[in-house]
Formats: C-alpha cells, structure tokens, sequence
C-alpha cells in the first residue's frame, strides 16, 4: 500500500477518495512525502551542474525518456519480451499443481462479500476517474479450469454449485449493474496460446497474445 500511494497515485486522486484510505495510510503518506520533499528539495549545485556543457546532462535524459517510451510501445507497456522457449508441458505435474491449488485456495469455497463489495468499489472509482473499464477472468490451465467447473462446492443439503456457477453471476450481475463488460477467458472468447507454468500462471511465450487480447477488449470500451 505504502508503495502505491507513494509512487503510483497522484495528490489529487487521494484527496478525492480521502474516505477509502485508512487513517495509518494517510499518515504514513504525509510523513513519506514530506521526507521526499526534503530529500530532493531543489539544490543550486545540482542545478548549475545540470546546466554545463549546453545541458548535456538534460538531453541524456530526454533521449532516455524517447527510448523508455519507444520500449513500453514495442513490448505493449511491459519490460522487454525475451522469448525463453516455451515451458515443457507435463501432464502430471500440471494435474498435481491443480490439485494442490484447488486444496489450498477453493476447499472450502466462500464467495466473500467484502471481494464484492471491493470491486464495486473500484469500478465506481474507475468510472469518476473516467477510466476505460472491464471485468476480466483472466484464464486458467485446463485442470483448474475443469474442477471450478465440475467440481461441486456447496455443503450436503444445499443446491450443487460449482466455483463458476458461484462466482460468475456474481460478478456478471456487478458488470451488469454497472454497465462494464465481463470478459471470461476461461469459458468464453480466449486467447489460442495455452502455455503454462503451473495451473494458474500462463508461459511468458502467451504474453504478446495475452496482451493483445486484453487492449483489444479495452479499446471496444465506450
């Protein structure tokens, strides 16, 4: 949190949503920014240095600039894409792994109405902010997508729900309440790269394709 308030959220946007921070967070903020402000207050040196040899010094960082954004463009707003083959897909490992993530992560499962409550908060933000919005499920390896299919949840004696017939309408009728698109990558429209690491981080070798498909669905936003 410190990090994002700090580095990745301008004054203003804060002050806005003053509300929604922690009382600690706010604090914390003012203290840091503070220090900051000290730390690299405006120095005469530093300036004078910056200015010799026909602000050579600035040009450097200019062209730095050009070449970070050129970057960014290229590799689609992401560190450089080094193509590092693509992953050996071992059936057995990829089943265990999916296995074990279902134990950890969906045995029991509880939709929470705090996660709810969380992203209907962050669309309402994003739409003052008048940031293109969506929804997305980012997609899973076949084993996990499989079980959050099949597999049933609910407690004996209730009616037989699976993850997805649990958490899908939920969040379809939050893209609906809000006008914003759910994009499904696990049951709907998806990508064709099916590389993964384990079951549920997909190869670097899907990145641009990942990405791709992702801008594309942010650019279709009104």
């Amino acid at each position: 949190m410190d990090e994002v308030l700090i580095s990745g959220l301008p004054f203003r946007f804060i002050v806005r949503n003053i509300a929604d921070f922690k009382t600690d967070d706010l604090m914390n903020y003012a203290a840091k920014k503070m220090f900051w402000n000290y730390r690299y207050r405006p120095k005469a040196e530093v300036v004078i240095a910056r200015l010799e040899h026909q602000e050579r010094g600035l040009r450097v960082f200019r062209q730095f600039k050009a070449q970070t954004a050129n970057a960014l463009h290229n590799n689609r707003g992401s560190v450089p894409f080094q193509f590092q083959g693509i992953p050996a897909q071992n059936e057995d490992f990829l089943l265990q792994h999916a296995k074990n993530t279902w134990n950890d992560f969906f045995r029991p499962f509880r939709l929470s109405s705090g996660q709810m409550n969380f992203t209907e908060k962050t669309i309402q933000i994003l739409r003052a902010e008048g940031i293109p919005t969506l929804l997305l499920w980012a997609r899973v390896q076949k084993n996990l997508r499989n079980m959050k299919e099949s597999i049933v949840v609910t407690p004996a004696g209730e009616p037989p729900k699976t993850v997805r017939s649990l958490w899908a309408p939920r969040i379809q009728a939050i893209a609906d309440k809000y006008s914003v698109r759910f994009v499904d990558m696990n049951y709907g429209p998806t990508i064709a790269c099916d590389h993964f690491y384990d079951s549920s981080h997909l190869a670097q070798v899907c990145f641009p394709e990942f990405t791709d498909f992702i801008m594309k669905e942010i650019q279709t936003v009104k």
